[in-house]
């Protein structure tokens, strides 16, 4: 598709660095470039560091000092912010251990130091940590004797806490949010590796203060690309994240891909690694982009997401995108129907923040998530502007 001229310089930007690309972003600027636009848009898709690194200093001279003054400004508080929860992720990871409980860091400080190489080059705001299910007890008194509460008493939801996969805590006064996984998927979109051997697998990353561990490089890349199809890839950031994946490790494609098979999950790897090969330049295997290019599903996914990026809105994607990807990538009608059930009506966190019930009424919740859904996209629907009717340059 013909990109607007400020989406094509964000991507240019948070590609990988070379020759062609500082041609590419000299002949953009050249052309005209509604900085405000680029500055709204870059942090929604999570990469302004990137844009900043690209543009500063090598074409300083282009951008209004305004615009690198407000850059500059951002991307410092992300770096000072990362550095904190950084600190954070090592500190949580220790006491855990002290509890018995061998945590293992996801997204985060952590995939910003394995595969970006710098702290300071993607954006994150809270924290994520894997446990084994059985350490949970000992995991949630460890959080709860560090001053950290959560935000859907478990008396909400009951002894349905362990089929679910993660638990939201955030301290009195908080900077942060700490998702508390067991799971790397929730069972209704079980795309992703998931028991002990995730822990056999693991790897060790340094985040300055010390180290902790993390997913190996084939689980990593099997999760970025399943949560982000999760979330019905709502940013460009995911797509960066596995395009920084695909350039860190010495992947063993063949052997990727047998694990996808096993898993169910190959038309999400796939999704995954044609955005990063079509935006962002990132070198795939031939075969693989091939099979990407044949499968309905996984065009219809790119489609939807490059139509999404194109519109570069400050609101986020809509239901029908959030929505529509993840259920395209579940091939049986079954899984699908069971995937829209527990997605229109099993209470999450953001739930519980909606309207807060006593707990003899909080089988409610059922009923109050789809009036939430409801109550979200009628705003939406009141600002939503269509994007071109543009064809897609994987067709």
């Amino acid at each position: 598709m013909t990109w607007r001229r400020e989406a094509e310089l964000i991507l240019c930007c948070a590609a990988a660095s070379n020759p062609e690309r500082s041609d590419r972003l000299r002949t953009i600027i050249g052309a005209g470039v509604d900085w405000e636009v680029v500055m709204r848009a870059a942090p929604r898709q999570g990469v302004m560091p990137s844009v900043h690194r690209a543009l500063i200093p090598a074409f300083a001279s282009h951008l209004p000092t305004s615009v690198q003054d407000r850059m500059r400004r951002e991307v410092h508080g992300n770096a000072v912010r990362n550095c904190h929860l950084a600190a954070e992720m090592v500190r949580l990871c220790r006491l855990l251990e002290t509890h018995g409980v061998h945590a293992l860091a996801l997204k985060g400080p952590a995939l910003a130091s394995s595969v970006y190489g710098d702290l300071a080059l993607r954006q994150f705001t809270d924290l994520d940590l894997l446990v084994r299910q059985g350490d949970l007890g000992a995991a949630f008194a460890a959080l709860a004797g560090d001053g950290f509460r959560t935000k859907a008493p478990f008396k909400k939801i009951g002894s349905g806490l362990p089929s679910g996969w993660e638990m939201t805590f955030m301290r009195e006064r908080g900077l942060f949010e700490l998702d508390l996984h067991w799971r790397l998927s929730p069972p209704y979109f079980p795309f992703t590796p998931e028991g002990d051997d995730l822990w056999a697998r693991a790897v060790e990353v340094d985040l300055g203060p010390g180290r902790v561990s993390t997913l190996g490089p084939d689980d990593l890349m099997l999760f970025l690309c399943a949560h982000d199809a999760k979330h019905g890839w709502q940013s460009l950031s995911g797509v960066c994240d596995v395009a920084h994946a695909a350039r860190a490790y010495q992947y063993d494609w063949e052997t990727l891909t047998a694990r996808a098979k096993s898993l169910g999950s190959l038309r999400i790897l796939l999704l995954g690694l044609l955005l990063a090969h079509d935006l962002l330049g990132t070198t795939i295997p031939d075969a693989l982009i091939d099979a990407a290019r044949t499968e309905a599903s996984v065009q219809s996914g790119a489609r939807i997401f490059c139509r999404y990026f194109h519109q570069l809105g400050v609101n986020g994607p809509g239901l029908l995108q959030r929505w529509s990807i993840p259920l395209a990538m579940i091939p049986q009608r079954s899984a699908r129907f069971r995937y829209a059930l527990a997605r229109a009506f099993l209470p999450a966190t953001k739930d519980f923040d909606f309207v807060n019930l006593p707990f003899t009424l909080s089988p409610l919740y059922y009923a109050i998530r789809p009036l939430r859904f409801a109550s979200q996209q009628i705003p939406n629907r009141l600002r939503y502007t269509p994007g071109p009717s543009t064809r897609h340059d994987t067709q």
